[in-house]
């Protein structure tokens, strides 16, 4: 993959490298989005912590939010299936659909767990991360 040798690259130069399925990042090493994400509870909501928030993502650019120590609700939409062999973060769990289609089916379950009190929680509707 030619990824692997870009990435490389960074290293040597000392910058970090990520991808999504639609571009290529170039950062600081330390810049991340569980880094950013904590900064923002920390900063602006210090009511709630990190065990307290579901992250989702679709690429590796979002592994960071897959750690489950630091994130232990995290969802990935079914195109992260796609990157599982490169990424050290995978999701707890995974939704059936992909891309824009995932996330819709992940906001519809949360819209329908909020109205529906009786329902179990919405992660049990979603398949586990043993799919990856």
């Amino acid at each position: 993959m030619p990824f692997r040798a870009i990435s490389l690259q960074c290293d040597q130069m000392g910058w970090s490298f990520t991808y999504s399925n639609v571009q290529c990042h170039i950062k600081p090493i330390h810049q991340d989005k569980a880094t950013g994400l904590l900064s923002v509870l920390s900063n602006h909501f210090s009511e709630l912590n990190s065990q307290q928030v579901l992250t989702v993502g679709d690429s590796p650019n979002d592994e960071t939010m897959f750690d489950s120590v630091k994130f232990p609700i995290s969802v990935g939409v079914a195109n992260i299936l796609h990157y599982r062999d490169n990424m050290s973060h995978l999701p707890q769990y995974v939704t059936h659909a992909s891309e824009f289609a995932g996330f819709s089916e992940l906001a519809k379950l949360l819209l329908q767990n909020k109205r529906r009190r009786d329902t179990p929680p919405l992660i049990l509707r979603l398949s586990p991360s043993d799919r990856l």
